[in-house]
């Protein structure tokens, strides 16, 4: 099978940016779709939850989702973002095998982030049903993350029917499962097993899409330590960086769960579970559209201007989910979850507010990748997540809750300065 994004040698400057256009704009559709599945489906299952265990019921889920991502985050030795410029540049069969080696790397990146955030789980967290469905949640780690390396290749392939349609089934079957279980009244931790049970769908069609490029035996034979060693070193300038985006992501609520009771928790959590499925709008749509032509833009140009309708048009989209979660969050909140969470309107608007920053960040951050910057999105990172963790011990004995925006926000701001300082927009020197 051979599958090229790339215009004939002879192609024009005006075919090329049409193709690029069109090429984007069809992964954006694909990706498009997959997020209204699983924005769909995943407000049904937390509508159920909600209804069932009301607020309470409904953070302790919340949290779990949110410290399974944190460990999503964690196992990024060898991340997506790193891999995929290279990916574009290889043909089929290489890519193919490069992306083998880097399921290997990230198996082992996810076994030891599962295990590590498991014991923290165990010693931090007070609830013991807040623990168990974590504990439950954290067991689908490696069977998610490893296999995001067969979506890079089916992206790097502007190509993303296989992982969408992977992706939708695996939330088909979390909801037959969570529907199931409600309705038997099994345990809290049984009803996490629906999260499992999505992670094995997914996988095993995945593993199996990748089977048209080249047989699974091929690509085992494929695997070898001095193969994958140099994607570890690789990617693993990378990791620090992205290990501590993903924390920053969930910090208010690991910080606030400790802090807040039970019920006021569960209203907070479930809006910015919301806000959480909004930014991954952001980062599917940066993903649409850095291997079409945005890794050749930024690295063509350096100058904030040449840019601006791209950063333009990422800042609108986040204003209008603002003024959606304005206008319809209340109504959306009490459909979905119940009259119980009217009081997490304001959560969600103040969520909303700085997810516009964070759309406008995606730039920021492809940029920061497509130049070979890792030592400067570490900087980034930690300066967000340092800003933000003062922001919430300052700041929430007096704002509450509302304290995790705000340090959202601030965070956001303060790796934007870091990179200004940095001067992240350059390239980083041939070779380094």
């Amino acid at each position: 099978m051979t599958v090229s994004s790339s215009l004939p040698v002879g192609s024009s400057a005006g075919a090329r940016g049409r193709s690029a256009g069109s090429t984007a704009l069809r992964n954006l559709l694909w990706l498009s779709a997959d997020k209204v599945v699983s924005v769909t489906l995943g407000l049904l299952v937390f509508g159920l939850i909600a209804r069932h265990y009301g607020p309470s019921g409904a953070g302790q889920f919340s949290y779990g989702v949110a410290l399974l991502q944190a460990t999503l985050g964690l196992s990024l030795v060898c991340s997506s973002a790193a891999v995929l410029p290279r990916l574009c540049q290889l043909n089929d069969g290489a890519a193919a095998s490069t992306v083998a080696n880097v399921f290997a790397v990230r198996m082992v990146g996810s076994l030891t982030a599962a295990c590590l955030v498991a014991v923290y789980a165990l010693v931090a967290i007070d609830d013991p049903m807040r623990r168990a469905v974590t504990l439950v949640m954290l067991v689908s780690v490696p069977l998610i993350e490893p296999f995001q390396a067969f979506s890079a290749y089916w992206l790097s392939r502007n190509q993303n029917r296989a992982p969408v349609l992977a992706r939708g089934s695996g939330l088909l079957a979390r909801l037959l499962v969570v529907v199931i279980a409600l309705w038997a009244g099994v345990p809290t931790w049984v009803v996490a097993l629906g999260w499992v049970v999505e992670a094995i769908v997914s996988a095993s069609l995945q593993t199996l899409s990748l089977r048209v490029v080249r047989p699974w035996r091929t690509l085992v034979n494929a695997v070898r330590t001095p193969r994958a060693t140099p994607y570890l070193k690789f990617g693993i300038r990378f990791a620090v960086g992205l290990w501590l985006s993903h924390l920053f992501m969930r910090i208010d609520r690991l910080w606030l769960a400790e802090r807040m009771d039970a019920h006021a928790f569960g209203l907070y959590a479930t809006a910015m579970q919301l806000v959480e499925v909004w930014l991954q709008v952001a980062t599917l749509l940066a993903g649409s559209m850095a291997p079409a032509f945005l890794y050749r833009a930024v690295r063509r140009s350096t100058r904030l201007r040449d840019h601006w309708r791209t950063i333009a048009l990422l800042a609108g989209l986040g204003l209008v989910g603002l003024a959606g979660a304005a206008l319809c969050g209340p109504l959306l909140l009490t459909q979905v979850f119940g009259t119980p969470f009217a009081a997490s309107s304001g959560y969600l608007v103040a969520g909303f507010a700085a997810a516009v920053l964070f759309f406008v960040d995606q730039f920021v951050q492809v940029t920061i990748t497509g130049n070979n910057r890792p030592g400067l999105l570490a900087c980034k990172w930690a300066a967000a997540c340092v800003v933000a963790l003062a922001t919430l011990a300052l700041a929430s004995p007096h704002l509450k809750a509302y304290a995790g925006p705000l340090g959202l926000a601030l965070g956001l701001l303060a790796g934007w300065v870091v990179v200004a300082v940095g001067r992240g927009l350059r390239p980083a020197a041939r070779g380094r």
